[in-house]
C-alpha cells in the first residue's frame, strides 16, 4: 500500500518572471539612453504654455520649418504666373517693341530675328512660337538660368510687361511654312521612333509628328534656320544650356553622337519652306 503524498508545491508565476525582469530592465535602460542621445522626440501633448512660447510663422522647434498642407500643392511656374497676371495690352505695343524697339537700350527684336518669318542665321525664327515658351526663355535669360552673351543683357532691360507684350505679339504671327518630314534615314528614325536601346525617346513624342511643337514649352524644330537645332543640341550636350525641365534635353543630347546631331539638324532644316512662306501660328 502506497503512502499518499501531497502534490509538489508550484512556485507562483511572478517568481518565475523575476529573473526575466532583472535582465529586461537593464537592457531597456540602455536603449532609453541611446534613443535620448539621438534626439528621438517623445510623443506627448505640449502644454498650453509651450504652445504660447513657440515662435510665430512657419517655424517650429529648433528653427525647423513646419510642413503645411499647401506645401504639397504644385506652385505655378514663373512664366505661367507672369502671363496669368499680365493684363491684355494693345497688340500695337508688342509690334512696336518687335519692329522698332522701345527707344531705350534693348534693340528691336527684328534686328536679329528678322521680320516676316525670315530669321538670318544663327538667330531663331520667333513668329508663331507659343507665348509661354518665349516668356520662359526671356525670364531664364534675365535670371541667368539660360546663358547668352547677346540675350542676357537684352532680357535684363525688359520689364515684365515688355516680355509679355513681345511674347503675345509673336504668338499671334504666322509661323514659317514647312514641308512634310521624310520617313527614311537615320535622322528620320530618331524623329519617329527614337532608340530604346540608348534610352532615346522619339523627338516626335514631345515636339510633334510634324516637328512643329508639342505644347507651350515644347518648341517647334522645323521652320528654323539651318544650324539652329544643332546649336541647341550641342549646348544641351555640353551643359552650356541647362534650362530644360529636369535635365531631359541634356540627357537626350548626351546620348547622341556628333553625326546624329548634324543629321537631325539637316533633317529639320530640309523641311523648312522657301523664305517668305508662312503658315498658321503654333498652337
Amino acid at each position: 500500500m502506497t503512502e499518499d503524498r501531497p502534490p509538489p508545491r508550484r512556485l507562483p508565476v511572478v517568481l518565475w518572471l523575476l529573473p526575466l525582469l532583472g535582465i529586461a530592465l537593464p537592457i531597456g535602460a540602455v536603449f532609453y539612453d541611446m534613443l535620448s542621445d539621438r534626439g528621438i522626440p517623445s510623443f506627448r501633448r505640449p502644454s498650453q504654455a509651450e504652445n504660447r512660447t513657440k515662435p510665430p510663422g512657419n517655424v517650429g522647434e529648433a528653427g525647423t520649418a513646419v510642413r503645411r498642407a499647401t506645401d504639397f500643392i504644385p506652385k505655378p511656374t514663373a512664366w505661367s504666373a507672369l502671363l496669368a497676371k499680365a493684363p491684355q495690352e494693345d497688340p500695337a505695343r508688342g509690334r512696336v517693341l518687335v519692329t522698332q524697339g522701345s527707344g531705350a537700350v534693348p534693340p528691336a527684336c527684328a534686328t536679329c530675328h528678322g521680320a516676316k518669318s525670315v530669321a538670318p542665321q544663327p538667330f531663331p525664327a520667333l513668329e508663331g512660337l507659343p507665348a509661354e515658351y518665349i516668356v520662359k526663355q526671356l525670364l531664364d535669360y534675365r535670371s541667368g538660368a539660360r546663358q547668352s552673351s547677346v540675350m542676357q543683357p537684352v532680357a535684363r532691360e525688359l520689364s515684365d510687361s515688355d516680355i509679355t507684350a513681345v511674347a503675345r505679339y509673336y504668338a499671334t504671327q504666322a509661323r514659317p511654312a514647312t514641308a512634310a518630314l521624310p520617313t527614311d534615314g537615320a535622322a528620320a528614325s530618331l524623329h519617329w521612333s527614337g532608340d530604346n536601346g540608348r534610352a532615346l525617346p522619339a523627338c516626335a513624342d514631345c515636339h510633334g509628328a510634324s516637328g512643329r511643337g508639342g505644347g507651350p514649352v515644347l518648341p517647334p524644330l522645323t521652320g528654323q534656320p539651318k544650324g539652329m537645332v544643332a546649336a541647341q543640341l550641342n549646348a544641351f550636350r555640353s551643359g552650356a544650356r541647362a534650362n530644360d525641365d529636369d535635365g531631359v534635353m541634356r540627357a537626350f543630347a548626351r546620348r547622341l553622337t556628333a553625326a546624329e546631331i548634324e543629321g537631325l539638324d539637316n533633317f529639320y532644316a530640309a523641311a523648312s519652306a522657301p523664305q517668305g512662306g508662312v503658315s498658321k501660328p503654333a498652337q
